[in-house]
């Protein structure tokens, strides 16, 4: 499974990492809805909009920084001070 995953493409991996990191970014603003009213919360009519186009405000963000880019060639200071950035900038745009 691992020799699998090495032998993908740099475009393929990105892909990956762009469908699982919009997956998580809508589910961990579900729970965190659910965590504070203390009831599984499921949001009805224009805020259900807001919570599913997160991914939109984020991806591009993630994507300037070079997220991907340093996740895929090598883990290290830059890689660490890229992730920083972009998730400081799309924490204060939500």
């Amino acid at each position: 499974m691992i020799n699998k995953l090495i032998k993908i493409s740099r475009s393929n991996k990105k892909i990956i990492m762009i469908l699982i990191d919009s997956f998580l970014l809508i589910f961990a603003l579900l729970i965190s809805f659910s965590v504070r009213l203390g009831y599984w919360y499921f949001p009805e009519k224009i805020l259900i909009w807001l919570i599913f186009l997160c991914p939109i405000i984020a991806l591009p963000i993630f994507l300037r920084f070079g997220l991907y880019q340093a996740v895929i060639r090598y883990i290290g200071f830059k890689a660490l001070w890229a992730i920083v950035q972009s998730v400081t900038i799309y924490a204060l745009l939500w």
